[in-house]
């Protein structure tokens, strides 16, 4: 993590872009419209252990489910949106890289059969 710039850093930077305080590079840097007028209402900082123990509790709250991928196919409609953006994607197979090998694979067969009779591919 960075270090917090000091007084002087702030001064030095305010002074360069032409503006005297924090609050005023703010009213110029965030629109009003989305600025909430009033103080933030946090709760108290916790310790890393405190807000382990607290994700623990609430994912204890979960269920589980058994889960049915690969168990076989099924003769059903295929979203558009899922076979565009799933099946289809280029960049899928990147992000399964044992997918990604069986395309590779797949096409270098290609090359070698278009060899073996010939022709270029």
């Amino acid at each position: 993590m960075m270090p917090r710039p000091g007084p002087e850093e702030t001064a030095e930077m305010l002074n360069l872009v032409g503006l005297d305080s924090l609050d005023s590079l703010i009213d110029e840097a965030v629109p009003s419209k989305i600025r909430l007028p009033r103080p933030l209402h946090l709760p108290a900082a916790r310790s890393e252990h405190e807000a382990l123990a607290e994700l623990r509790t609430i994912a204890s709250q979960n269920q589980i489910f058994r889960s049915f991928i690969g168990m076989g196919y099924y003769d059903c409609i295929t979203p558009p949106v899922i076979q565009r953006n799933v099946l289809e994607n280029p960049a899928h197979p990147r992000q399964y890289p044992g997918l990604h090998r069986v395309h590779q694979e797949a096409g270098i067969l290609r090359q070698h059969f278009l060899l073996a009779q010939g022709r270029r591919f």
